[in-house]
C-alpha cells in the first residue's frame, strides 16, 4: 500500500489535538522511542512546521517522536518529513491546505525538487528559518528562479 496524501482543508482531514495531547501521543508511539535512532524520544517534532497550518497543525499525522540530536537533524532538513514517515511507518502525508499535494517539501514548507533541489517555500526567509538551514549548509541546495 502507497502513502495516502491528504492536504488538509478547512473543517476535514484528521483529528486536531491540543499540543499536549499531540506531544503524549506522539511520543508514546513505538514505544516512546526515536524514530531515526531508536533511543528514549524527548521531542514531538511537527513534520511540517505548525505555523504552516491555519490551526497550528497539532495532528498526529504531523508528528514523530525524536531524540534531542536527532530532532536538530530534523529541524536542520539534514532528514526530511519523507524519511521520518518512512521511519516511522506513517503511510499519511498530511499537508497545510495551500500545499501542492503532488510536491515533496521539507519541515520548512519548502519545495524539494525530483532532483533534490530546494526552492523557496513561504517561511523561507524567516529568521529562524534561515538560522535552521545554514546551520547544517542547506542553503546551497536552493535554487532560485
Amino acid at each position: 500500500m502507497g502513502l495516502q496524501v491528504i492536504v488538509r482543508r478547512a473543517g476535514c482531514g484528521p483529528l486536531l489535538f491540543d499540543r499536549h495531547m499531540f506531544s503524549m501521543l506522539v511520543l508514546n508511539r513505538l514505544d516512546g522511542r526515536c524514530v531515526v535512532c531508536g533511543e528514549p524520544a524527548v521531542d514531538a517534532h511537527h513534520l511540517i512546521d505548525r505555523s504552516l497550518f491555519d490551526d497550528g497543525g497539532y495532528y498526529l499525522e504531523n508528528g514523530v517522536g525524536l531524540c534531542s540530536e536527532c530532532h536538530l537533524l530534523a529541524e536542520y532538513c539534514v532528514i526530511d518529513p519523507d524519511d521520518l514517515r518512512e521511519m516511522a511507518d506513517m503511510d499519511v502525508v498530511l499537508l497545510p491546505g495551500d500545499f501542492d499535494g503532488c510536491r515533496r517539501y521539507d519541515k520548512w514548507g519548502n519545495v524539494i525538487g525530483d532532483d533534490g533541489a530546494r526552492h523557496p517555500g513561504p517561511l523561507f526567509h524567516e529568521e529562524r528559518v534561515q538560522k535552521s538551514l545554514r546551520q547544517r549548509g542547506r542553503i546551497k541546495d536552493f535554487h532560485f528562479a
